[in-house]
């Protein structure tokens, strides 16, 4: 709770600095910032504390997203001190727009009120909707953030509609008390519908097919590290707030949605990982295999059981930190050669060889491979689904993970033969490879120890 109110308090500080032209300083002051919130998370663990009339409620479980949350942004901001370096905009606005929408996040992961849930999805989408037209000399980044407003507001509005159902059919507001009428006998057909409808909201936020056709061009048109921000920090939050959104409120009720759900699930997972199958642009790449991982994550939503929640944490772990190794890597080459194409990284190995296996590390833990932490995310992912007695699912995962596996080990190829396309000898700052190899190694070491978080909300 703490970390929520100094995090929001912050954004208005770095506001103010715009006013004062410290642009230089911001960094200095937010990075250090995030890190000692971290420490206060860890300070609040175990005990389990409502605020705002039960409206929030900090347990483990949103302890531990929103210490994740706020590290992955962090690592973003350590990007900006590069990307930004050179720039003549009023960065303290984007800065503070992060802030706040990193608040929306936790208010996500931690909410144990309806209203509280939409309030949260607000924050957090409303500066992204400035933020990916942040870019506002280029057409691809004002179309993004029109698309991206529009699809928003209608899938806002959706589940803003399912909430008045579900307190028509209960009353309430609070999950714990929805429950409680969850178990009853007999419902009213509100009840059904207004689930659904908030189920369709959530499966917008984390672009899951049907509602993925969104994800693609807001990807691509949205300035890099805004992409970046959005496929980690954005796809966690929503992936958490859908997870106790199910469990705290409805999972006497798994009956009436888990079937919906796992044809979703699978139809997220074939139309992610055969789209990226043909993607030239490597933003686009990210945005389909966003996508395919999000049908991986959603396994643990169709699961639901208590420990898939500590599934679902360790694969978000491992899929942000492969994410953020590859869109750094990305970033620094797009910065030299003005590049989008994967072919721009050809030959990468021998220009830069940190870049390269950084890249390597990030894409091998995408596609599952062992010993990396994408391997044992999928492999708890799948135990949980089996113990849900629900093989065929676990089958459908498997095959593609194969799939994915094939466009990863492309790009690889890619990075490690042939000559270079132009120059990429790369000179990034310290605190920019920093970045690369904390997260790089960060896979490599949460696959060699993967009881580092396993169980960690048991």
């Amino acid at each position: 709770m703490s970390a929520l109110i100094i995090l929001s308090l912050l954004g208005v500080v770095v506001l103010m600095m715009g006013l004062f032209h410290l642009k230089n300083r911001t960094l200095i002051l937010i990075v250090p910032t995030l890190i000692g919130l971290i420490y206060l998370n860890t300070t609040e663990w175990g005990a389990d504390q409502y605020h705002f009339s039960k409206m929030v409620f900090f347990d483990k479980y949103a302890l531990g997203f929103s210490s994740l949350l706020i590290a992955i942004t962090t690592l973003i901001f350590i990007l900006c001190s590069q990307h930004y370096k050179a720039s003549f905009k009023a960065i303290e606005d984007i800065y503070a727009l992060l802030l706040f929408s990193l608040a929306g996040g936790i208010c996500l992961v931690s909410y144990n009120n309806l209203i509280m849930l939409f309030l949260g999805i607000e924050i957090l989408s409303i500066p992204l909707y400035i933020l990916a037209g942040s870019n506002r000399d280029n057409y691809a980044s004002n179309e993004a953030s029109l698309k991206y407003f529009l699809m928003g507001a209608f899938a806002s509005a959706i589940m803003l509609f399912g909430i008045a159902m579900i307190f028509g059919a209960t009353n309430s507001f609070q999950l714990d008390e929805i429950k409680a009428v969850a178990s009853y006998p007999k419902l009213p057909y509100a009840m059904y519908t207004g689930i659904f409808l908030t189920i369709a909201g959530f499966l917008f936020k984390i672009s899951a097919a049907p509602f993925h056709f969104w994800a693609p061009d807001v990807y691509q048109g949205s300035p890099s590290l805004i992409t970046s921000y959005m496929a980690t920090v954005v796809k966690t939050a929503a992936f958490a707030a859908f997870f106790r959104f199910l469990y705290l409120g409805f999972h006497d009720l798994d009956g009436i949605w888990v079937n919906t759900l796992i044809v979703v699930t699978g139809l997220t997972l074939f139309v992610g990982n055969l789209s990226a199958l043909y993607q030239t642009d490597f933003k686009r790449l990210m945005a389909f295999s966003g996508i395919s991982h999000a049908g991986y994550l959603l396994l643990a939503v169709v699961a639901l059981k208590n420990t898939s929640a500590n599934a679902l944490f360790f694969y978000a772990t491992s899929y942000c930190l492969a994410s953020i190794t590859a869109f750094a890597i990305f970033l620094a080459i797009k910065e030299k050669t003005a590049e989008y194409s994967i072919e721009s990284m050809r030959g990468l190995y021998k220009k830069n060889p940190l870049m390269a296996f950084g890249m390597l590390l990030a894409f091998l833990s995408l596609a599952g491979i062992p010993p990396l932490a994408g391997f044992f995310g999928k492999y708890f992912l799948f135990i949980e689904v089996f113990k849900a007695n629900l093989i065929p699912l676990v089958l459908i995962a498997i095959v593609n993970t194969l799939i994915g596996a094939y466009y990863y080990l492309r790009v690889i190829n890619t990075i490690f033969s042939g000559d270079p396309v132009g120059e990429l000898s790369v000179k990034n700052s310290v605190l920019y490879n920093s970045v690369i190899v904390f997260a790089a190694l960060g896979s490599l070491v949460l696959g060699l120890m993967p009881g580092l978080l396993n169980g960690i909300f048991n």
